[in-house]
């Protein structure tokens, strides 16, 4: 089941991980960033090469997508993971 439900990380972390997807575009071997989400003390391993996120602890996994908005003429990328538990 093909969930449309999609939650958007915090500005400070989007920051973060929009450079490590520059990064991966730059350098492909280099797919996997981890990130620390302070909000709910989580750790998370980012595959930008599987475009899924993977929790530390639980090893839980869901997919994740870029998307651009361009609200008032700035371009902000955000990264969004799936809302859906399939």
């Amino acid at each position: 089941n093909e969930s449309n439900n999609w939650i958007t990380y915090s500005p400070y972390v989007n920051i973060d991980l929009e450079e490590s997807y520059q990064k991966y575009v730059n350098d492909s071997n280099n797919n996997l960033i981890k990130i620390n989400i302070k909000e709910t003390k989580t750790s998370y391993v980012i595959d930008f090469k599987k475009m899924e996120q993977s929790n530390e602890k639980t090893k839980f996994t869901r997919k994740i997508k870029r998307a651009i908005s361009d609200a008032t003429n700035i371009k902000v990328e955000t990264v969004t993971i799936s809302n859906s538990t399939d």
